[in-house]
């Protein structure tokens, strides 16, 4: 996978800070505290991101989080919890079953360890194009250095890229999923009504750097098959 290189104009300080669901509690320097002692010898394990302080650091908190918290199953709980929760009740309770939760509890540990990262939500293609339930959409958070920044799917333990989250586009980057104003589950099919012509020019754009990219890997994606998902929007 070809990771996205930009350089970085903006203040990185911006992404150090703490939301209102990204507080850094004792709680959370705690797990920040464990994540920096864990795999302290020279562990392998650590460096399948790269070997820079950054990408160990990532590499390890998206595998204690993986390890730390147990999966809540069933549809209610999902539905009360979902975006309610901030990391430090996230982490006292230690499970959840929702994107969300894991990115906003990644985001917390990684800033609470000195390294900036963002939270991300994104929307899936299907979502744009039908208002009909279940809302799909993913969380996900971004780390930054001076040079680059990378996305990361703490879910899934994946390091992925703008292009490689496709049919996914991101709608919203920030502290939190209340910093972008997502508080509830009913939250996202209002503000897809009120921000829908926004998201279907994020969508156009991925979809427009997704053939560019497909084209010069020369594989199967048409013109013809680009506006056909063009026309969807409209």
């Amino acid at each position: 996978m070809h990771l996205q290189v930009v350089k970085m104009e903006q203040d990185l300080s911006k992404w150090l800070k703490e939301g209102e669901q990204t507080k850094i509690t004792d709680v959370v320097k705690k797990h920040a505290n464990l994540i920096q002692i864990m795999g302290s010898l020279d562990s392998y394990e650590f460096y399948e991101w790269g070997k820079s302080d950054l990408m160990v650091a990532a590499n390890k908190t998206a595998k204690y989080i993986s390890r730390s918290l147990r999966i809540h199953k069933g549809s209610n709980y999902h539905d009360y919890w979902l975006l309610r929760r901030d990391i430090t009740q996230i982490l006292t309770d230690g499970g959840t079953n929702s994107c969300n939760e894991y990115a906003h509890v990644f985001r917390g540990l990684m800033i609470a360890q000195g390294y900036p990262a963002s939270y991300i939500e994104a929307v899936h293609a299907h979502s744009l194009f039908n208002s009909e339930p279940p809302f799909k959409g993913h969380a996900f958070c971004r780390i930054f250095s001076e040079t680059n920044n990378v996305i990361i799917d703490p879910t899934t333990i994946k390091m992925e890229d703008n292009l490689s989250i496709y049919p996914y586009f991101i709608v919203g980057e920030g502290l939190d999923s209340w910093d972008l104003g997502f508080k509830k589950l009913s939250d996202f099919p209002r503000i897809r009504e009120e921000r829908l012509l926004d998201w279907a020019a994020l969508w156009e754009r991925q979809l427009d750097n997704k053939y560019k990219a497909e084209k010069k890997k020369s594989l199967i994606w048409s013109t013809k098959n680009r506006n056909n998902f063009c026309l969807k929007i409209f």
